[in-house]
């Protein structure tokens, strides 16, 4: 799975810079900066998202139904690489309302942490469990 996220977003670096940006009017940069921290706080997400999850996770356990630990693990790791294409979107947002070189690099973010992110353990992978993301 992490490898269609890593040709999804490959795809739409491609596809974006084919695509030329004809803003109307140039954006300002608060809403620049605003885009940015946004990206950043996903990227920041993506990474520690999963352990935040599975400590909410651990302390509600009485409190209400759990799903089962297989699928909480995938829910995390799926949430984490949104994140990291959230992060790639926004610089596509970027791109097209005409910022300078933000948006390469909000990609370029997004796509290296999807390739340098590695996912939490599997439940179950000591018994012979699921291995790989």
């Amino acid at each position: 799975m992490k490898f269609a996220f890593i040709a999804y977003g490959a795809a739409v670096i491609f596809v974006v810079y084919r695509l030329p940006a004809k803003p109307r009017q140039p954006i300002g940069s608060a809403f620049e900066l605003a885009i940015c921290l946004l990206a950043l706080a996903s990227l920041a997400f993506g990474f520690s998202g999963p352990r935040i999850m599975k400590k909410l996770a651990e302390r509600s356990a009485g409190k209400i139904p759990r799903s089962s630990p297989e699928k909480q693990w995938m829910s995390r790791g799926v949430l984490s690489m949104a994140a990291f294409m959230a992060c790639m979107l926004y610089g596509v947002v970027l791109h097209f309302t005409g910022a300078h070189v933000s948006d390469v690099i909000l990609m370029a973010a997004g796509l290296i942490a999807l390739i340098l992110w590695k996912p939490e353990r599997p439940p179950g992978a000591e018994e012979g469990g699921i291995e790989r993301f």
